[in-house]
């Protein structure tokens, strides 16, 4: 039996479930990974039909036994607007990462943190393709993907998590961080890469 109550979270995806209810996968700091059942939230007036929204940074509590469990309350924390342009596009694309690399009920509370600094670059309009590849190196790093001594020549001079990266390093980076990431989400592009491929043509 599960009980957790203000929990640090972001929504990765939600599904319709019925006729006024959700299945949302919740990324959350100390559960990790969890699938909820929400109530009613597709309801008009509904309380959770505002909150539940992605890429922004919520509190939720939940309770339950299985795979599902149920969503009692949520409520937004606030701090920033969600991305938008080319960030948008980053942002699915890092929420699929996690959805694809992730086990369930697995935590991963520095990749927590990880996500949510990239939220909020993102949001406030920083660089992207640092903000993404500083990500990626993260998510590596704690799936046990991470870079090898063979790749230090790579990542001599990178900076640390509160600082982005430079342009030049994020390209440099990519097709190493774009090979390993695909051992762990499986050898199938990720849709969101194949989208932002698409509109770049």
């Amino acid at each position: 039996m599960v009980r957790a109550s203000q929990q640090p979270a972001y929504v990765l995806h939600s599904l319709a479930y019925r006729e006024t209810s959700l299945v949302v996968e919740l990324w959350t700091r100390e559960l990790g990974k969890i699938s909820v059942l929400a109530k009613g939230a597709r309801r008009p007036h509904s309380a959770l039909r505002t909150v539940l929204l992605g890429f922004q940074p919520l509190l939720v509590s939940v309770s339950g036994r299985g795979d599902v469990k149920t969503l009692t309350a949520a409520e937004w924390v606030g701090g920033h607007l969600p991305p938008d342009g080319e960030a948008l596009f980053s942002a699915y694309y890092l929420n699929e990462l996690l959805m694809r690399g992730l086990l369930r009920d697995d935590p991963h509370p520095q990749l927590f943190d990880a996500y949510a600094l990239a939220m909020a670059r993102l949001a406030a309009g920083l660089p992207v393709a640092p903000t993404v590849r500083q990500f990626e190196l993260c998510v590596l790093s704690e799936l046990g993907y991470g870079l090898s001594d063979h790749d230090s020549g790579l990542l001599r001079g990178l900076p640390d998590g509160d600082t982005l990266m430079s342009d030049e390093q994020a390209l440099q980076l990519r097709p190493l961080t774009r090979e390993r990431l695909s051992e762990c989400t499986g050898w199938q592009p990720l849709m969101t890469r194949l989208w932002m491929e698409q509109l770049k043509k």
